[in-house]
């Protein structure tokens, strides 16, 4: 989406954006990576955060931070092929091999990945 917004001004989706999906930031992808390979871990977790969040709060979220450098984008909503679909995920196997390891909330996550962007 931030790529889209970037180039066209504006954030396709389908429908209203109701359908949700765990998002999860790259770099806490990485570090739980990290954490395996140092534990040599052995088996199956599922990598998610547990808190699914729809497409239209992630491109929301991403439209207030273009507004806070004064750019205004704009949400497109395309007509629905499918039936609305929800993901969820049981994160307790993460937690309870890595205790200690917490993911980024959808906004702080979309900050970061703002700020580096700007930066870049």
């Amino acid at each position: 989406f931030m790529r889209t917004a970037s180039e066209a001004g504006k954030i396709s989706m389908f429908g209203q954006g109701e359908d949700k999906r765990d998002h999860v930031y790259i770099k806490d992808f990485a570090q739980l990576l990290g954490l395996c390979l140092t534990h040599a871990s052995e088996g199956i977790l599922n990598v998610a955060t547990g808190a699914s969040s729809s497409f239209q709060e992630v491109a929301t979220t991403i439209t207030g931070l273009y507004q806070q450098d004064g750019k205004k984008i704009e949400i497109e909503n395309l007509p629905q092929g499918s039936a609305t679909s929800y993901r969820h995920f049981d994160i307790g196997t993460t937690l309870k091999a890595f205790p200690s390891f917490h993911y980024r909330s959808l906004q702080a996550g979309l900050s970061e990945t703002w700020n580096e962007t700007k930066s870049a």
